[in-house]
């Protein structure tokens, strides 16, 4: 089983979470302390994040990035899901999100000069990406 990609993610405590099961499941001996050790932490820094009684500064988010192996790539996404959590107000959130959606579907901009029709229709209303991640879920059935 692949290590969960923090790009299928819009909230970044589920990613946290599912990435630690992941590493547990793995190896039963990976504790806090061991991902601590990683990534120069504390040792309650994750601990205290994935319960949500702390929230994430960009230097912890360093510190994971270094203890996860995460690429810059995933490292900067990681940092715009936590901006889209953190936001105040609407204009911070839109930010945040288009932030995101520019990484996850900025790619589709790169492929033509001008998005065909499907691309179109596919971003023509707001549920249709929501569908398609939804879709990519392995819980998801037909």
């Amino acid at each position: 089983m692949p290590a969960p990609s923090v790009f299928r993610y819009l909230e970044y405590v589920d990613f946290l979470e599912d990435w630690f099961r992941y590493r547990k499941d793995a190896d039963p001996s990976y504790t806090y302390g061991t991902f601590a050790e990683a990534g120069n932490c504390s040792r309650s820094a994750l601990a205290n994040v994935i319960s949500r009684s702390r929230n994430p500064r960009s230097d912890t988010l360093d510190a994971f990035a270094e203890a996860m192996d995460l690429d810059p790539a995933e490292r900067n996404f990681l940092g715009h899901l936590v901006e889209l959590a953190a936001a105040k107000d609407v204009p911070s959130r839109n930010l945040a999100m288009s932030r995101i959606i520019d990484i996850k579907y900025g790619h589709l901009r790169d492929t033509q000069a001008e998005p065909s029709n499907d691309v179109m229709r596919f971003f023509e209303h707001w549920y249709m990406p929501a569908i398609f991640e939804l879709a990519g879920l392995s819980e998801c059935r037909a």
